[in-house]
């Protein structure tokens, strides 16, 4: 063939380096939205619990300080167990909170003034 003619198709080793960059793309396309969605029921499990961990805060502070309480909840952002202790006019805290699909616990210690 004349060197003077363009040449009008691919040659198999292009198709397939086109075809190898075109599976590398697609992987780190899949692992990225995979990431994303780890990432979004990890921070979707986390506000869940720290409303939980908020609305058993304001819960205490309206409870008075009588008798120790405690619980475990279960819920579709995580469990939790807790334990309130009346102590000098507050309440004292310890909350162990399990967001899902996470296997360590976020524990959270306060003191909460009893209402008058």
């Amino acid at each position: 063939m004349p060197a003077s003619h363009p040449r009008t198709a691919f040659t198999l080793v292009e198709v397939l380096i086109a075809l190898a960059l075109l599976g590398v793309g697609v992987t780190a396309l899949a692992t990225a939205l995979l990431g994303d969605v780890r990432l979004r029921d990890l921070a979707s499990g986390e506000s869940g619990a720290a409303g939980q961990l908020r609305d058993r805060l304001e819960r205490l502070a309206t409870m008075p300080c009588v008798r120790d309480t405690a619980a475990a909840d279960v819920s579709a952002w995580g469990t939790a167990r807790w334990r309130a202790s009346p102590h000098n006019g507050a309440w004292y805290l310890v909350d162990s909170v399990t967001p899902r699909r996470v296997h360590t616990a976020i524990v959270v210690e306060a003191r909460v003034t009893c209402p008058e």
